[in-house]
């Protein structure tokens, strides 16, 4: 039963060899064409890569112009923005003196009523009681005329 055990034995270490033999074809096979995915993959990825360099890039050449064209921009704004400042101010300054000058002419205003106006009206009374007076005179007057006529006539 040596021999049979050591016959088995042999028959053991040969197959366990061929196993591993198999396996180790498999794991090279497997591996050759994990090599070659990942070398797909990494091509695949520079092109993912490049494009998107080539991307930034264009985006850089492009937002060149654009930054200039925002900063010129900018500038103008701000200009004009200062230019309606001093407009409002201006404007601002327009207002008081034209709301100093509407104060100045209501103030003349009320002036020429107490000063003009009011002695015209007293003026105006004056001559119209005058009127009224000499009315009345001439009233009498003539009235005694006619009674003074009609008293020699009778």
């Amino acid at each position: 039963m040596t021999d049979e055990v050591q016959i088995m034995l042999y028959l053991c270490a040969i197959i366990a060899l061929f196993s591993f033999a198999v396996l180790c074809w498999y794991l090279i096979f497997r591996l050759g064409s994990i090599v070659k995915d990942l070398t797909a993959g990494l091509k695949n990825t520079e092109a993912v890569l490049s494009a998107a360099f080539d991307q930034i890039k264009d985006l850089k050449h492009r937002s060149a112009p654009i930054l200039a064209n925002l900063e010129e921009t900018s500038k103008h704004s701000i200009s004009i923005s200062a230019k309606i400042d001093k407009q409002l101010d201006h404007t601002d300054t327009v207002v008081s003196e034209v709301a100093g000058i509407t104060t100045r002419v209501a103030a003349i205003e009320r002036d020429l009523e107490n000063r003009i106006i009011e002695p015209i009206k007293q003026i105006g009374a004056v001559v119209s009681g005058t009127s009224k007076a000499v009315q009345v005179f001439a009233s009498v007057l003539t009235d005694n005329s006619k009674n003074g006529k009609a008293g020699r006539d009778g």
